[in-house]
């Protein structure tokens, strides 16, 4: 059955629980709006799509021995590329725009003050 308009693809998504999508026993304090994002079920985002838990998971281990000198929380990525939104340690909600996979010093690619 396809969802036919956007009040009813936003009733489809909602109920995600924010659990799902938040990497157990990292120490980081997601912000507010996250659980808000996921809450509302904006998880897809095309080009972008929020990761579930096991795969930031994994995406994290890999950057923290990228770009050992920073403690990068990713939550989102790209499908047309190798850019990720992450959360950093020590700078609260800011989002950190990343193109993983980059030499180190050569992955940042913007900062947003908040999701």
């Amino acid at each position: 059955n396809m969802i036919s308009n956007s009040s009813d693809r936003l009733r489809f998504y909602q109920g995600f629980n924010p659990d799902e999508f938040k990497i157990r026993n990292s120490g980081f304090d997601y912000p507010p709006a996250f659980d808000k994002l996921i809450t509302l079920g904006l998880v897809q985002l095309e080009p972008w799509w929020v990761m579930k838990k096991s795969h930031a998971a994994a995406i994290m281990r890999q950057t923290s021995s990228l770009y050992p000198k920073r403690r990068l929380i990713p939550f989102a990525q790209r499908d047309d590329c190798d850019d990720m939104a992450c959360f950093e340690y020590g700078f609260g909600g800011q989002v950190q725009l990343i193109h993983c996979w980059a030499s180190e010093g050569w992955e940042q690619r913007k900062t947003y003050p908040d999701l």
